[in-house]
């Protein structure tokens, strides 16, 4: 017998589905099991930070309909995005062995959110990570990417990597992307560059690119750089952004902040050392 799966395209919705795929293919492996995208609403709207939207199940509703009308067999969600009580007629199945739940903290100077000093600034574009961090520690100062434009440049240069797409920011679509007020926060931009990547792969991209992303009302009225940006930052900005020159940037900007140790600076860059030392070797950055 065939069944279908439903989800989203997110790479984590589809690692999930995967997984639960594979595992049902090996314990029935007299049936067929298939996955099939379904977009929600929470997938369509962009440009606003989720608690803004005022609806429940943004990222489930839609499948839960297309399981209610036959479309499909199975729908799989985190259970952060489920609402506490399922639509009637549908029930919660026993869930899979979680993962490692933890987030993770980024920080330059301290080891652990016990040794920031009160005020430290902390960014993030989740509510949820806000409410957390504010119950852990209600003296520090939570921002969202509106209030850290000097980490747009970096954010860009991230999401251009994780694609893997060797794409061009001109500066003039940066100075757009840098200037924009961002209502839905990081996701907002995530996704935008996610959309250029696909649209635009092995090109160069100008402001007149991004433009019919954004806001409609959107116009830049702000010089580029802001006068606090260091100079590592302020480059990744000012040239063509490529793949690989936004790799070499943000690795001499991590090796340069974290006084060029090795482990360190893997960590903030999220990636092990012997990968760093493979792109140190092969870009020729030195690092003693």
């Amino acid at each position: 017998m065939k069944y279908v799966i439903g989800t989203r395209k997110s790479k984590l919705a589809m690692a999930q589905t995967e997984f639960v795929c594979k595992k049902l293919s090996e314990a029935y492996p007299e049936d067929e099991f298939v996955i099939q995208i379904v977009t929600t609403k929470g997938d369509l709207i962009l440009d606003k930070p989720l608690h803004e939207i005022g609806d429940k199940g943004l990222f489930v509703k839609e499948i839960e309909e297309k399981i209610l009308n036959r479309e499909i067999d199975i729908g799989v969600h985190s259970m952060k995005d489920m609402p506490s009580v399922p639509a009637a007629g549908l029930m919660f199945t026993r869930s899979w062995k979680r993962e490692n739940p933890r987030d993770v903290l980024i920080l330059r100077e301290k080891n652990s959110l016990k040794e920031l000093a009160p005020g430290a600034v902390i960014g993030t574009g989740s509510k949820r990570r806000e409410f957390q961090l504010e119950r852990l520690r209600s003296d520090l100062n939570v921002v969202n990417i509106r209030e850290r434009r000097e980490d747009i440049p970096l954010l860009v240069s991230h999401f251009l990597l994780s694609n893997e797409e060797n794409i061009g920011i001109l500066p003039d679509a940066m100075n757009l992307l840098h200037n924009y007020d961002w209502p839905g926060n990081v996701r907002e931009l995530r996704n935008i560059i996610n959309r250029i990547c696909i649209l635009y792969s092995g090109k160069s991209v100008s402001a007149d690119d991004i433009r019919p992303f954004l806001h409609n009302d959107f116009q830049v009225t702000e010089p580029l750089p802001p006068k606090n940006m260091t100079d590592a930052r302020s480059a990744i900005i000012s040239e063509i952004c490529t793949l690989e020159e936004g790799e070499i940037a943000l690795i001499k900007a991590a090796l340069k902040e974290e006084h060029y140790n090795i482990s360190n600076t893997a960590k903030i860059l999220g990636i092990t050392r012997a990968t760093l030392y493979n792109k140190l070797k092969k870009y020729q950055i030195p690092y003693t």
